[in-house]
């Protein structure tokens, strides 16, 4: 009884139980492992959402997290860091995983390639 109890007041204050699914042989990936690295063009700033709404349209539901990166005095981003929820993807959107890789959000250039930590 004291178990239903606990998970009852779990689910009331909006708490929950959170199971271990990566066990097993399967290998974890680290978020360097899955990360693309974008660059942008200085004036032509790009946002957090128009990068999740161009990679998603493109490519389905694949990202996990972007990290914008500091303006360095210019008043918005340079660059972001955006890790995808498998790396088997980075050969699709980053030719062959090696080369950057350019692309046109609403008219600015992004360049992508794989990021190296």
């Amino acid at each position: 009884m004291r178990d239903a109890e606990s998970s009852a007041s779990q689910f009331i204050s909006g708490q929950h139980e959170t199971t271990d699914h990566v066990a097993g042989t399967k290998k974890v990936e680290g978020e360097d492992g899955r990360a693309i690295f974008l660059t942008f063009s200085r004036g032509y700033p790009v946002s957090n959402a128009e990068l999740h709404a161009y990679f998603t349209r493109r490519y389905g539901d694949i990202i996990e997290a972007t990290h914008m990166g500091a303006g360095g005095g210019y008043g918005h981003a340079l660059y972001a860091t955006m890790v995808l929820h498998s790396a088997a993807k980075i050969e699709e959107i980053v030719n062959d995983g090696v080369c950057s890789t350019k692309f046109t959000i609403n008219g600015k250039h992004v360049w992508a390639r794989k990021f190296k930590s």
